[in-house]
């Protein structure tokens, strides 16, 4: 297209006379190529936005007794008894409350509360004594005052939920298990554990024994 308009430009100079080109006329015609619009995109957002990740749900599972578990906190005597009768009567239970400890004499009897039972699990209670405690006897209550079960063997380790299991039916709310506890023969140091596991819920339950409210047997 320049090409020809600058064609034409010399053509009409040719033609002009003399005194034209002596005037300017034709050496003043500037020619000019149309303007070209360019039309430049915007710039791309090129910045990449790094997600975080997604932080998962940290669930805690529980502690289980294995052939090699010790109650968490002072390793004594007690605990020492504690783990040795944990793996013989509750091996493979998740661990449900702490290691409670107490002092107790001769022919005393005293109230612990070691935790809450829960719907859906079935529990072992294991109370254990020390050296001077050689016959310790074990009962488990409901709310209203009512025993549910108990352990009177001739043994300073007396266990609750083992001949008949303690387990809690689901819906049923959470309630404290509360337990007595009596030294028959000795005095000093002891301590009470709750080990839990869950139940398959495909088995009959029994109905509530002494009018026990949300405590069956199986």
């Amino acid at each position: 297209m320049m090409t020809r308009q600058v064609i034409l430009t010399l053509a009409t100079c040719a033609a002009l006379p003399l005194g034209s080109l002596a005037l300017g006329g034709c050496g003043s015609t500037t020619v000019q190529a149309p303007p070209v619009n360019v039309t430049v995109p915007p710039p791309q957002n090129t910045t990449v936005v790094q997600q975080q990740p997604v932080a998962q749900p940290v669930i805690q599972q529980p502690m289980v007794v294995s052939g090699t578990w010790v109650p968490s906190g002072v390793y004594d005597e007690v605990g020492n008894n504690m783990a040795l009768r944990a793996r013989q009567f509750a091996l493979g239970y998740g661990v449900a409350s702490d290691l409670i400890r107490a002092n107790i004499r001769q022919g005393m009897e005293g109230v612990m509360v070691p935790g809450q039972v829960q719907a859906g699990y079935c529990y072992r209670i294991i109370a254990v004594g020390g050296a001077g405690v050689r016959d310790l006897d074990l009962f488990l209550y409901d709310p209203t005052g009512r025993q549910i079960d108990a352990d009177r063997a001739p043994d300073n380790y007396p266990v609750i939920g083992l001949s008949r299991p303690l387990c809690i039916p689901p819906g049923v709310p959470a309630q404290a298990a509360q337990l007595r506890i009596r030294s028959f023969t000795g005095s000093g140091a002891i301590g009470v554990q709750m080990f839990a596991q869950p139940f398959n819920g495909q088995q009959v339950m029994a109905a509530p024994m002494v009018g026990a409210p949300g405590v069956v047997y199986r």
